[in-house]
């Protein structure tokens, strides 16, 4: 569990620190296309923090395997793409990959595996913003 959040402002090169805790632990951070932050925990939880208000809401779907050391990407589309990963089993390197969708806060199994496990990886698209 995070216990501080610290936002820079590079206006003025200051830190400020939000009051309250994020409920998650290790996570990855997704900017998404409407200004909010994702926080995606180990625990198949996410937060999203939205700066204008500084309020954390925790999404209401789960995602469908517990990961650790996984890519985040955002999607042209608005959606975040969340691939391999150590499982809830440290043995267990995943194969898989999922879709969250912002708008309704649910995740969505990808049909197809990747080529082989794996994590400690990165992912971009390579899609060009529109």
């Amino acid at each position: 569990m995070i216990h501080s959040v610290e936002i820079f402002d590079p206006a003025s090169s200051t830190f400020k620190t939000l009051k309250g805790r994020v409920p998650i632990s290790v996570f990855n951070l997704v900017m998404l296309k409407d200004g909010k932050v994702l926080m995606a925990g180990e625990d198949a939880r996410v937060v999203i923090f939205d700066p204008t208000s500084a309020k954390f809401t925790l999404a209401p779907g789960l995602m469908h395997d517990k990961r650790t050391v996984y890519s985040a990407t955002l999607l042209n589309d608005g959606q975040v793409l969340f691939a391999g990963g150590r499982g809830d089993n440290p043995d267990r390197v995943l194969d898989n990959a999922e879709l969250f969708n912002p708008s309704s806060g649910t995740f969505t199994p990808c049909k197809n595996k990747l080529s082989g496990p794996r994590m400690e990886h990165l992912a971009i698209s390579l899609v060009p913003p529109h």
